[in-house]
């Protein structure tokens, strides 16, 4: 018997593969639809000028895509759409949104211009740095000071002496004096209790401390962690020194001022010849005219007196004369201020009165002048300070309470950057290591004399 066909179970089969094959074609469809890419362009501008902008980021909001503008401003970004929605940010500028649609190659580039965004910061004080306090004690006060290679020598008294003699009128006197010495930290190494009251703290040509007592004066050296103290006469005070400012090697130097003489000499001493040189005069014309101008009205038998002096002394009468009336007695009187400073190896005489630097070699020899107009400030303290471990040479101003300091440069004679010292009415200012040294007591404190120290600029 012959089979028989039976149609409806292979049409049957036939539909589900062709469901199959269709459902396979569509997903196939689907798939290369999903992987589709598209490239965003843009580029980053500030719209004050249109200038690119640096490092901003773009950042797509719907997924996790992040890109940086170039130094041209431009940026590419690959997204699964043709429209994106980007979020662009950079510093300084508010943040902007922008919807940004692109097509498989094309080169556009959408321009994005930012606005800048004000930038407020918080109230901020800004203050010069605090005096340092280097010396301050509850019990006494600061007299003098001097600093060198050993460190900060203090001078310290319990009370002033208000009488004294008659020769040391106009002077302080400081009874209970102590000289401490202070280290680099300023902390307390050394110090000892001198024999009697002391007038002031100064210094030898080569930066030693002398104390100046009421007869004479002390000498004092440091070593192995003791002070020695050696006492001088106060003719030898005087005449050994005094007179002598500083030193070059197997040269002193020194001067022969004198407040009672309008002028002085600036002299070396060499030490192996024993031979004294002048080094330059200096001499204020004006009070000098004055000075031997009294010769004229002494009555006759002083000017024989003068005469008779001026043969003993080898001088001359009129010079004789002004000693003797007493010109340096008047109110109006100022004796030459022209002191001299070594700055690397260059002999520097400040002359105020004409208005120069005289610079001279370690052999005394004149090098040039330097015009100087500083003195012609009305300000001007009429006191000059040098840095001996910079060699720099300040000029001191002040105005009412406040003082500042201005470096002068020796070549040119210019003014450098002032420094105002923060406490008003600072005394005894010095400088050493580019920083100010200076004495104050807030006025009606019970605070002692306290030594301070501030950077300069």
């Amino acid at each position: 018997m012959p089979y028989a066909i039976r149609t409806p179970k292979v049409s049957y089969f036939v539909e589900r593969m062709r469901t199959a094959i269709l459902a396979l074609v569509l997903s196939t469809g689907m798939l290369n639809s999903a992987c589709a890419q598209y490239v965003i362009r843009g580029q980053v501008l500030d719209e004050r000028g249109d200038l690119p902008l640096v490092g901003a980021h773009i950042r797509l909001l719907k997924g996790d895509a992040i890109v940086y503008s170039d130094e041209q401003g431009r940026f590419d970004m690959i997204v699964a759409t043709a429209r994106a929605v980007v979020k662009i940010t950079h510093v300084g500028f508010h943040e902007t949104s922008r919807t940004l649609a692109a097509s498989p190659g094309t080169e556009e580039r959408t321009i994005i211009r930012m606005q800048v965004k004000p930038v407020e910061l918080p109230v901020t004080e800004i203050r010069a740095p605090a005096p340092e306090v280097v010396f301050e004690r509850k019990d006494l006060h600061v007299g003098d000071y001097l600093v060198n290679d050993d460190g900060l020598w203090v001078l310290v008294y319990g009370t002033r002496r208000l009488l004294h003699r008659q020769a040391l009128a106009g002077q302080t006197v400081w009874q209970d004096a102590r000289l401490h010495l202070l280290d680099t930290q300023f902390v307390e190494s050394v110090s000892t209790r001198l024999p009697s009251s002391a007038c002031t703290l100064t210094r030898d040509h080569a930066l030693r401390p002398v104390v100046k007592g009421e007869r004479g004066a002390w000498l004092i050296d440091h070593q192995a962690g003791t002070i020695g103290i050696g006492w001088i006469a106060d003719s030898t005070y005087q005449k050994a020194v005094i007179p002598w400012t500083d030193s070059l090697p197997g040269l002193l130097i020194g001067n022969t001022w004198s407040y009672a003489y309008p002028s002085f000499d600036h002299v070396g001493y060499d030490a192996a010849t024993k031979e004294q040189r002048t080094i330059c005069t200096v001499t204020d014309e004006h009070w000098m005219a004055i000075f031997r101008s009294g010769y004229k009205y002494m009555s006759g038998r002083n000017k024989v007196i003068a005469m008779d002096l001026a043969l003993e002394h080898g001088t001359d009468p009129e010079i004789i004369a002004g000693f003797m009336v007493g010109w340096d007695q008047d109110i109006r009187y100022r004796p030459p201020y022209a002191p001299l400073f070594v700055v690397r190896d260059t002999l520097c005489v400040f002359d105020h009165h004409l208005e120069r630097i005289r610079r001279f070699d370690r052999e005394l020899v004149p090098i040039d002048e330097v015009p100087i107009t500083y003195q012609r400030d009305t300000d001007w303290d009429r006191n000059l300070v040098q840095d001996r471990r910079s060699g720099i040479v300040y000029s001191k101003f002040s105005k009412g309470a406040r003082t500042w300091l201005r470096p002068i440069d020796p070549s040119t004679g210019a003014l450098g950057t002032p420094t105002p010292l923060t406490h008003p009415w600072p005394q005894d200012v010095q400088v050493h290591g580019s920083h100010a040294y200076y004495v104050y007591r807030p006025y009606e404190s019970l605070q002692k004399r306290t030594l301070y120290r501030e950077q300069l600029r």
